[in-house]
């Protein structure tokens, strides 16, 4: 499933306790950690009710799941269904119920169910956000766990393109593009959070204010009172840390002939905005190597290569030791190590696919790798089906990428390409 939150005139994104709906089971993922709820709204044309709640509609407000692609927004393919929260422009009253939360009222409240008020001390709530204009919103966490309303305003967001954050420091963010944002909350021993937007730390360790024991809620906000406005919203994350631990490897453990300028990545389920990179250690042949640069962004270890490259047909490991600690301070649940073995000298280099496509997979032509013309001139390009154009060999070409110019049409084609 997916993940974002959204921004609301009073979205409120609010998690609890009680009797939980079949629909948000807690499920331990791929990565270790523990989903309270995760959801991209793909599998439904509804926004499932028995997850969250809303609002009514009085004071001009909407709540729909809605096709990306209907409402003309980037990255349509990726993001499928998404949430569409939306104001009427001749509404004048002012939004005092118009939310959005995980549902919070009467016995189907969500998290408190599933988590003992000890796991909710380590937190990650994640979701992508698409906002058409600059609007002031606020993203408040709260301790709900014995209906609370204590909380604190985690990112404010203001018409100049800044989120404040709790001790008043700011942050930017982006209009007309979709942005993804990850909130790590972490009350073991100490009270603050971390944000991660478009998987790059923007804020870390921020103390919270007023919350200081656990964080069941998530409400967002819009300060809006009377103007129209439309956002979105897609993959909602609520998740429970599990062990800190290694996921994957570039190169895989055990791999042969790589490039003595590849660099070695360590992909772990958490990140380690603090990491010390005494924590990691590479050797050649069991000698040690000092001259490689440790770096780590948002989980991902990255272990580059001297000047000159590794040397030629030699055995490489690197390991992690559990002294490494992740966001949370958690330390990992056991050391982690890969080794490889480097090319021949003289070896013959493999040819590279840089692009490979075949427009089998999607119906629509994949923007993240073609660029397309604008259609003024009268030009078209679509993924077509080779046998509904009567091509032949269809079976053979499935999909194909077609690029057309009618016939009436009479400018030069000066906007008429298709490229890489």
């Amino acid at each position: 499933m997916k993940r974002v939150l959204s921004f609301m005139t009073a979205f409120a994104m609010m998690i609890a306790m009680t009797a939980l709906p079949a629909a948000a089971e807690k499920v331990q993922n791929a990565a270790g950690d523990w989903e309270i709820v995760n959801e991209n709204f793909d599998d439904s044309a509804a926004i499932p009710t028995d997850i969250f709640e809303m609002g009514t509609a009085k004071t001009g407000m909407s709540y729909a799941a809605v096709s990306a692609a209907a409402e003309n927004l980037p990255e349509a393919a990726a993001h499928g269904n998404v949430v569409k929260i939306a104001k009427t422009e001749t509404d004048t009253t002012a939004n005092t119920d118009s939310y959005f939360r995980i549902f919070y009222s009467g016995n189907n409240t969500i998290v408190a169910s599933q988590c003992s008020k000890e796991e909710l001390k380590h937190i990650r709530v994640s979701f992508d956000l698409y906002l058409p204009e600059k609007m002031q919103m606020i993203a408040r966490g709260l301790d709900n766990y014995g209906r609370s309303t204590v909380g604190d305003d985690f990112l404010s967001f203001e018409t100049d393109g800044k989120i404040t954050l709790v001790d008043g420091s700011k942050i930017d963010y982006e209009v007309g593009k979709w942005q993804h944002f990850d909130i790590y909350l972490n009350f073991e021993n100490t009270k603050e959070y971390s944000v991660y937007r478009n998987g790059t730390l923007v804020a870390d360790k921020i103390p919270t204010k007023n919350l200081d024991t656990c964080i069941v809620s998530l409400t967002i906000t819009t300060k809006v009172k009377t103007t129209a406005f439309t956002y979105y919203y897609d993959n909602l994350e609520f998740v429970v840390p599990g062990d800190f631990q290694m996921l994957s490897s570039v190169p895989e453990n055990g791999a042969k002939n790589v490039t003595l300028t590849e660099p070695v990545e360590m992909t772990f389920n958490h990140p380690m905005p603090n990491m010390e990179t005494s924590n990691i250690t590479i050797s050649a042949n069991g000698t040690p190597v000092e001259d490689v640069t440790v770096s780590e962004k948002n989980g991902v270890v990255t272990v580059t290569p001297p000047a000159g490259g590794f040397a030629y047909e030699t055995t490489y490991t690197v390991s992690a030791d559990t002294g490494l600690t992740d966001i949370w301070g958690k330390s990992l649940a056991e050391a982690a190590s890969i080794s490889f073995t480097t090319e021949q000298e003289g070896a013959a280099k493999p040819d590279r696919n840089l692009v490979d496509e075949n427009f089998d997979n999607d119906m629509a032509i994949s923007t993240d790798i073609f660029d397309m013309g604008t259609a003024k001139i009268g030009m078209s390009y679509t993924a077509v089906n080779a046998a509904d154009e009567n091509l032949p060999e269809a079976a053979a070409h499935g999909n194909v990428a077609k690029i057309a110019k009618t016939a009436t049409e009479t400018t030069a084609n000066t906007d008429g390409y298709f490229r890489i």
